[in-house]
């Protein structure tokens, strides 16, 4: 029975791994019905192969194949399970069913409940946790055997012969199969893993050994259809194979006869049989190799451009400003050879430091600078004009700047010499217009008449000149005929030439003594026309003389006339040319003859616009100005002004296009300006000059005040409390009226927070929309003063300190003398009643000697020997004797050192100064005081603080505090600040002072060197 229900469990064990496996092997989708199916099989068979004499409920493991079928598949397979074995179970009948239901139904719940709260937990890898899940089973399992006996009355039997096989065999088999799950599940996941990694990862990878590949990725399995060399690749990395037994990774580059480029990376591993494989990352580095191909084109070109192109050009290495290259155009115009130039900065070879700078500022700022002139100076000295553009380039993972030159030398020359010929031109422009006026006024004031006649020399017109020639109304003169008028001038050259212009019909003119007005001379053109003659009268007695003039000014007129620049034409209502003059004609570009009688659009390809406002000229009987881009006269701007005429339109037109070359001008330079103003570092301001309203300010301005734009525009420097002199303004204000412009004006000004900053301004007047304002700039030059003082201070410092070196050796001798004297005076027994005298004299030898001494401190001008020390020991070492001294006092002395790293210091110069600084604030406070010293690092500086508790120093002193002679004390010398301002000066160090009624702190901060630094 026993070797039976081994057996039986040897079988459940077999094919519950059978189903395990194929769960891990199956997809997800189907796994669940199948799994179920199959352990619902597992269970009949499981009940069906029981061969012992009693009920199969109680001595089979349906139990386990259920709880495996709820573990693995959960509760979709469980129940498939259930149903099929349960179905099965009740068409067997026989007693004892309803348990062995209940026992199929309990564990498939059990299983179902362990596969949802410990499938994917680390207990389902314990040994002995699924040894008492088993124990726990076979519990439960007598408990429904118990409950639901196959047999009533062979219960107890039953129970003791099947307690003893369940509780062995049930734990070892449950611990058995778990475990075998999880192994197994493990491995699958592992492999399961990898292949996902393999297939889905976007990279190239085959795994191979010297027999072949031994997996491949889904990338290369496509690659595999377009180049099969990859299949065999291992042969195509080296002949003899000798990659074989490398251990280093190596890497491999492979060029196919199709021309393809492919670069595989290869990295040996040991398999578990003990051979070497290899992972290979394949990657196509065709189209890599064509961009290396295209960059190498590049750089060619790049080249050729850079060395034949028609410009200077050179390359400047961003981080240390030294030529990297240049073309040989700019050699030529330098005059240097290559290695004169690289490797050498553009001020080493001439170049201005402040224009390079400036350009390479404009650089940082803009990121480019194109077209900007700058002077090019040669290796003669000799200096041109150049065009600048720079940019900012890549050379060999290097920034760099490249400098583009255009020599613009003899151009500048030639614009000189046009804007000389422009000024000639335009004294003749100004000439001809006073001729012109000159002509006007001649042509209405001159005294000339006219009459007509008709064929049989009757008169039919006369002006009002004629009127007074012949000394008759019109009225006596009208109808009559001439020879009546005048019978004197009958049978003269008058009725010669008339009759001859009537014969000859031409026109004439010529000179007559009039028959009239006697000793007066006319000058009389008649013109023949079908209705007669018309007569013109001219006297020209007064000019008689001056004909040559007269002549002569006649041409000039003619040949200004002819070449204006105005040009005019005249067209009829179909858009015929009807008139073109000279000006005109040359704008077109064609001889007048060939443009006579023809269209516009025949001969041109007409401006719409143009053709719009001839139509509405003509419809509307209103002349219009307007201006357009010709293409029919090379894309020039013309201004055109159309009149209405009784046959069409007249047109006057002129070239407009320097005109709007120059508005475009404007509108950058205005730009240019705002940029300037908005841009620039220095404060900049717009206001009004009678009421100091503020118009525009720039970023500068803003920053520097702490104000916003909203905040200045519109409010007057009086409303902001700008001016800290309010007369100051006003004083600005007067020069401004009587200069027009202001420099170098110092005043001091509020910022928004209530400091006084003291600026540097200048300003110009200028109107806006016929407002007088001004514009100003200002910059903060508190900063400068603060070093002319200090400048000044150490001034008076050296120069008191070369006086005392010149004096004090010849002080210090007599004294010397005297003391020695009263040294030897004092020891004698006569003078021993005057020895308190001496004693005193002697004392106060000393003191003057001390007070040398501190001169020659000033005096010092070696410098003094530096050691790397931490000022905390030089602190220490004083402590003892700063306590004592104060301890004498009745005050308190405090020391609190902070960790501070090793700084040059010469520690002689710091025992005198921290002394000198100590006393000072020992004598400045009241008994029981505290003195306390600190130090400490504040950024990259070391601190050293004296805070004293004493009654501050007035504010009027602060700036004079380290001036030599300058003491509050009644018994002072005013030489021990002067001494520690030198000490600090001579260490890099600076002093700041805060002072207030509660105390006074003295600050002097010293330098860390960079080595410290490091550490």
């Amino acid at each position: 029975m026993y070797y039976d229900f081994i057996i039986s469990g040897i079988v459940v064990l077999f094919l519950c791994g059978l189903a395990i496996m194929l769960d891990l092997l199956l997809k997800r989708k189907y796994s669940h019905y199948l799994l179920g199916v199959m352990f619902g099989l597992i269970t009949i068979f499981v009940m069906c192969s029981s061969k012992i004499g009693m009920p199969s409920s109680a001595l089979d493991f349906r139990h386990i194949t259920m709880t495996m079928a709820g573990f693995i598949g959960g509760p979709v397979t469980a129940l498939i399970a259930a149903v099929i074995s349960a179905l099965y179970r009740y068409s067997l009948g026989e007693s004892g069913a309803m348990g062995g239901i209940i026992i199929i139904i309990s564990f498939g719940c059990f299983g179902t409940v362990l596969g949802r709260n410990l499938r994917s937990k680390q207990n389902g890898k314990k040994l002995v946790f699924w040894f008492l899940v088993g124990i726990a089973m076979s519990v439960v399992l007598l408990l429904i055997i118990r409950c639901f006996p196959p047999q009533a009355k062979h219960a107890q039997a039953i129970l003791r012969i099947v307690s003893g096989p369940y509780f062995i065999i049930t734990p070892l088999a449950t611990t058995i199969i778990f475990n075998f799950y999880y192994g197994v599940y493990e491995y699958f996941s592992k492999a399961s893993i990898l292949n996902a990694i393999i297939n889905s990862c976007p990279i190239n990878i085959m795994i191979f050994d010297a027999n072949g590949p031994i997996m491949v990725s889904k990338n290369i399995k496509t690659e595999l259809k377009t180049y099969p060399f990859i299949e065999n690749l291992f042969p195509l990395l080296h002949p003899n194979r000798t990659w074989l037994n490398a251990e280093e990774p190596q890497h491999r580059e492979i060029t196919t006869e199709d021309g393809k480029h492919f670069v595989t990376d290869l990295s040996s591993f040991q398999m578990p049989s003990g051979e070497n494989a290899f992972v290979a990352i394949v990657n196509d580095a065709t189209d890599l190799k064509r961009e290396q191909e295209k960059l190498r084109a590049a750089n060619e070109k790049f080249y050729k451009v850079f060395q034949l192109g028609p410009h200077m050009m050179a390359i400047i290495r961003k981080t240390d400003n030294k030529f990297v290259d240049v073309n040989h155009r700019y050699l030529e115009a330098k005059g240097f050879e290559y290695g004169d130039v690289i490797g050498k900065t553009p001020i080493e070879i001439g170049s201005s430091e402040s224009h390079y700078e400036e350009f390479i500022q404009a650089v940082e700022e803009q990121g480019s600078v194109n077209n900007i002139e700058g002077s090019l100076v040669t290796k003669y000295g000799s200096t041109g004009t150049v065009i600048v553009s720079v940019e900012t380039i890549h050379i060999d993972d290097q920034e760099c700047y490249l400098f583009a030159y255009n020599d613009i030398t003899e151009m500048k020359r030639m614009q000189t010499e046009r804007l000389e010929q422009l000024t000639k031109n335009l004294e003749l422009e100004a000439d001809l217009a006073k001729s012109n006026q000159l002509i006007a006024d001649i042509i209405n004031n001159m005294p000339d008449g006219f009459y007509a006649l008709d064929h049989q020399l009757r008169f039919t017109f006369v002006n009002n000149k004629a009127e007074e020639l012949f000394q008759k109304t019109r009225e006596e003169i009208i109808g009559r005929n001439l020879w009546m008028i005048d019978p004197q001038a009958q049978g003269t050259l008058l009725e010669q030439n008339l009759q001859k212009a009537r014969s000859d019909c031409l026109p004439i003119t010529f000179e007559y003594l009039g028959s009239l007005h006697m000793g007066s001379w006319h000058q009389i053109t008649a013109y023949p026309s079908e209705f007669g003659l018309s007569v013109y009268y001219r006297n020209v007695s007064e000019q008689k003389l001056a004909r040559e003039k007269l002549i002569k000014s006649q041409k000039e007129t003619v040949s200004i006339l002819e070449s204006m620049t105005d040009c005019f034409y005249a067209m009829d209502q179909d858009l015929q040319f009807t008139y073109i003059n000279r000006a005109a004609e040359i704008a077109f570009k064609k001889p007048r003859e060939e443009l006579l009688g023809k269209k516009m659009t025949e001969v041109f390809k007409a401006n719409d616009t143009a053709l719009l406002h001839y139509n509405k000229v003509m419809n509307e009987k209103r002349s219009v100005t307007f201006e357009t881009i010709s293409k029919a006269l090379g894309d020039k701007w013309l201004e055109l002004s159309v009149y209405p005429t009784e046959t069409g339109v007249a047109c006057y037109f002129r070239d407009i296009t320097d005109r709007k070359l120059a508005e475009e001008t404007l509108r950058q330079s205005e730009e240019k300006f705002s940029k300037a103003f908005h841009g620039g570092p220095i404060m900049m301001m717009l206001a009004t000059i009678e009421e100091g309203k503020f118009i525009d300010v720039n970023e500068a301005l803003c920053s520097s005040t702490g104000y916003t734009r909203e905040e200045i525009i519109g409010h007057t420097s009086k409303e902001l409390d700008f001016f800290v002199e309010s007369d100051k303004r006003q004083m600005i204000k007067k020069i401004l009226m009587k200069q027009s412009k202001t420099e170098n004006v110092e005043f001091d000004f509020h910022t928004k927070s209530g400091k006084i900053r003291h600026g540097l301004s200048w300003s110009q007047i200028f109107y806006l929309d016929g407002q007088q304002c001004h514009i100003t700039g200002l910059i903060d030059v508190t900063e400068q003063k603060r070093i002319q003082k200090e400048m000044a201070k150490l001034d008076r410092l050296n120069l008191i300190g070369q006086l005392a070196a010149g004096i004090a050796h010849e002080i210090r001798n007599p004294m010397t003398t005297v003391r020695g004297y009263l040294q030897l005076l004092g020891v004698k027994s006569e003078f021993a009643t005057k020895k308190q005298t001496f004693e005193l004299m002697i004392s106060e030898l000393d003191r003057a000697n001390s007070i040398i001494t501190e001169f020659l401190s000033l005096a010092q001008t070696k410098q003094a020997e530096m050691q790397s020390i931490n000022l905390n020991d030089i602190l220490n070492h004083l402590y003892p004797l700063l306590e004592a001294d104060t301890f004498t006092r009745n005050k308190q002395i405090c020391f609190i050192s902070g960790e501070i790293p090793n700084i040059e210091l010469n520690e002689k110069e710091i025992f005198q100064l921290v002394l000198n600084l100590t006393r000072n604030g020992l004598e400045a406070m009241k008994e029981k005081g505290l003195l306390t010293i600190r130090s400490y690092i504040e950024g990259d500086k070391v601190v050293l603080s004296i805070a004293d508790e004493g009654c501050g120093i007035p504010p009027e002193n602060l700036d004079k505090l380290g001036t030599p002679f300058f003491t509050t004390k009644d018994d002072g010398t005013g030489l021990g600040l002067a001494t520690c301002y030198r000490i600090a000066e001579s260490h890099n160090a600076k002093i700041n002072i805060d002072s207030s009624p509660r105390g006074t702190t003295f600050f002097i901060i010293f330098p860390i060197p960079k080595k410290s630094r490091q550490k």
